[in-house]
Protein backbone atom coordinates (compact mmCIF):
# COMPACT_ATOMS: atom_id res chain seq x y z
CA UNK A 1 0.00 0.00 0.00
CA UNK A 2 1.35 3.42 -0.90
CA UNK A 3 1.87 6.16 1.64
CA UNK A 4 -0.70 9.02 1.53
CA UNK A 5 0.52 12.24 -0.01
CA UNK A 6 0.77 14.61 2.96
CA UNK A 7 0.50 17.80 0.93
CA UNK A 8 -2.44 16.70 -1.21
CA UNK A 9 -5.54 18.90 -0.95
CA UNK A 10 -8.14 17.19 1.21
CA UNK A 11 -11.27 15.97 -0.52
CA UNK A 12 -13.27 15.05 2.59
CA UNK A 13 -13.42 16.25 6.18
CA UNK A 14 -11.30 14.21 8.58
CA UNK A 15 -12.49 13.43 12.08
CA UNK A 16 -11.46 16.09 14.60
CA UNK A 17 -8.89 15.10 17.21
CA UNK A 18 -10.24 13.48 20.36
CA UNK A 19 -8.52 16.10 22.54
CA UNK A 20 -10.60 18.97 21.14
CA UNK A 21 -13.31 20.37 23.41
CA UNK A 22 -16.94 20.21 22.27
CA UNK A 23 -17.14 23.74 20.84
CA UNK A 24 -13.78 23.29 19.11
CA UNK A 25 -14.96 20.05 17.51
CA UNK A 26 -18.14 21.78 16.34
CA UNK A 27 -16.12 24.61 14.81
CA UNK A 28 -13.74 22.12 13.16
CA UNK A 29 -16.71 20.33 11.57
CA UNK A 30 -18.00 23.70 10.34
CA UNK A 31 -14.79 25.32 9.05
CA UNK A 32 -12.91 22.40 7.48
CA UNK A 33 -15.57 21.59 4.83
CA UNK A 34 -15.50 25.27 3.80
CA UNK A 35 -11.72 25.19 3.51
CA UNK A 36 -11.88 21.95 1.54
CA UNK A 37 -14.42 23.52 -0.82
CA UNK A 38 -11.94 26.38 -1.41
CA UNK A 39 -9.16 23.85 -2.00
CA UNK A 40 -6.81 25.35 0.58
CA UNK A 41 -6.36 22.61 3.20
CA UNK A 42 -4.02 19.62 3.16
CA UNK A 43 -3.68 16.79 5.66
CA UNK A 44 -0.56 18.40 7.15
CA UNK A 45 -2.66 21.49 7.94
CA UNK A 46 -5.18 19.62 10.10
CA UNK A 47 -3.29 19.88 13.44
CA UNK A 48 -2.86 23.63 12.92
CA UNK A 49 -6.57 24.02 12.19
CA UNK A 50 -7.43 21.93 15.25
CA UNK A 51 -5.31 24.23 17.41
CA UNK A 52 -7.04 27.25 15.87
CA UNK A 53 -10.44 25.70 16.59
CA UNK A 54 -9.44 25.26 20.23
CA UNK A 55 -8.47 28.95 20.31
CA UNK A 56 -11.89 29.78 18.86
CA UNK A 57 -13.47 27.73 21.64
CA UNK A 58 -11.54 29.73 24.25
CA UNK A 59 -12.72 32.94 22.63
CA UNK A 60 -16.35 31.80 22.82
CA UNK A 61 -16.04 30.64 26.46
CA UNK A 62 -17.49 33.52 28.48
CA UNK A 63 -15.98 32.15 31.71
CA UNK A 64 -12.48 33.00 30.45
CA UNK A 65 -10.93 36.38 31.27
CA UNK A 66 -11.54 39.00 28.59
CA UNK A 67 -7.79 39.41 27.98
CA UNK A 68 -7.46 35.64 27.40
CA UNK A 69 -10.44 35.68 25.06
CA UNK A 70 -8.99 38.59 23.07
CA UNK A 71 -5.60 36.86 22.82
CA UNK A 72 -7.28 33.62 21.68
CA UNK A 73 -9.23 35.48 19.00
CA UNK A 74 -6.14 37.30 17.74
CA UNK A 75 -4.24 34.01 17.54
CA UNK A 76 -7.16 32.31 15.80
CA UNK A 77 -7.37 35.07 13.19
CA UNK A 78 -3.62 34.98 12.67
CA UNK A 79 -3.61 31.23 12.04
CA UNK A 80 -6.77 31.07 9.97
CA UNK A 81 -5.82 34.03 7.78
CA UNK A 82 -3.33 31.70 6.14
CA UNK A 83 -6.33 29.69 4.96
CA UNK A 84 -8.31 32.68 3.68
CA UNK A 85 -10.75 33.01 6.57
CA UNK A 86 -10.70 36.82 6.55
CA UNK A 87 -11.74 39.05 3.66
CA UNK A 88 -8.21 40.45 3.28
CA UNK A 89 -6.72 36.94 3.26
CA UNK A 90 -9.25 35.74 0.65
CA UNK A 91 -8.32 38.65 -1.59
CA UNK A 92 -4.63 37.80 -1.23
CA UNK A 93 -5.34 34.14 -2.03
CA UNK A 94 -7.37 35.17 -5.08
CA UNK A 95 -4.48 37.30 -6.32
CA UNK A 96 -2.08 34.40 -5.79
CA UNK A 97 -4.38 32.01 -7.67
CA UNK A 98 -4.73 34.49 -10.54
CA UNK A 99 -0.94 34.93 -10.69
CA UNK A 100 -0.50 31.18 -11.05
CA UNK A 101 -2.84 31.18 -14.05
CA UNK A 102 -0.62 33.77 -15.71
CA UNK A 103 2.50 31.58 -15.53
CA UNK A 104 2.32 31.14 -19.29
CA UNK A 105 5.82 30.77 -20.78
CA UNK A 106 4.64 32.82 -23.77
CA UNK A 107 3.96 35.79 -21.48
CA UNK A 108 0.22 35.35 -21.79
CA UNK A 109 0.26 36.25 -25.46
CA UNK A 110 1.61 39.74 -24.85
CA UNK A 111 3.92 39.45 -27.85
CA UNK A 112 1.53 37.73 -30.25
CA UNK A 113 0.95 39.45 -33.56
Amino acid sequence: MSKPIENAILQKTPEPAAWLTGPAKDHFKYIVPLLIKDGVVCSVDVPVIEAACELYSIFKDRTEKLSDRKAALASYISIMSAFGVTYKARKALAITKDDKKDDDPTFGGLFDD
